[in-house]
């Protein structure tokens, strides 16, 4: 089905149908226009050791933006196998929240189109040795930060990494936000009240 908001560009490759029926013939560029109906994206992201209080407190986060209209888009990255004791995916967290109250999310495993590779290399510090798996898992943070045509930034990202530190996949899509200024609320180093804080201000 055509999106009656884009005229059908969302038909191009790499279109995902949002997954509620009464949005899915709505393409997800349309997510960040403003239109009062839709609502704007967040990033929510994270290690796949982050500690279970945090995964935990990741899930109510996810649960209360969507209540307020907010998109998620995330990676879905799995836990580790065999999993790291007492910790869990952040994605996943996230994921959960938003499915809770049946929010509205882009989720993208991975990113293999040129433009997202194109992207992605000029944010890793030594995309010379990665494989082409594993440049396509930092591709998909270019898509989760700046959607499928690279044109619609997050208005924030919500993460745990340890330490706060920019590393690992999560500090692929933080650089790719620090570059362009979207405000990062890690749970490492910065409470989730700073989040609520900064988004009622806004209002």
């Amino acid at each position: 089905m055509t999106c009656p908001i884009c005229n059908g560009v969302g038909s191009i490759a790499g279109y995902q149908p949002q997954t509620m029926s009464h949005y899915s013939n709505r393409c997800d560029r349309c997510l960040g226009t403003g239109t009062a109906m839709i609502g704007y994206s967040y990033g929510g992201i994270g290690s796949r050791d982050t500690p279970i209080g945090v995964a935990r407190e990741m899930e109510l986060i996810a649960s209360l933006l969507a209540s307020r209209g907010f998109v998620l888009r995330s990676g879905r990255g799995k836990r580790r196998t065999p999993p790291t004791p007492d910790t869990d995916s952040a994605d996943l967290a996230f994921e959960r929240g938003c499915d809770l109250v049946n929010g509205r999310k882009v989720i993208r495993p991975y990113g293999g189109s040129d433009a997202a590779m194109a992207h992605a290399s000029m944010f890793h510090p030594n995309w010379a040795a990665c494989d082409d798996h594993a440049r396509g898992l930092h591709a998909r943070n270019s898509l989760i930060m700046l959607s499928d045509w690279l044109d619609d930034p997050v208005r924030f990202v919500v993460c745990w990494t340890k330490d706060g530190k920019i590393a690992g996949g999560t500090g692929q899509a933080l650089r790719i936000a620090t570059s362009m200024a979207i405000p990062v609320f890690n749970l490492a180093v910065t409470p989730a009240s700073s989040l609520w804080s900064w988004l009622d201000g806004r209002q």
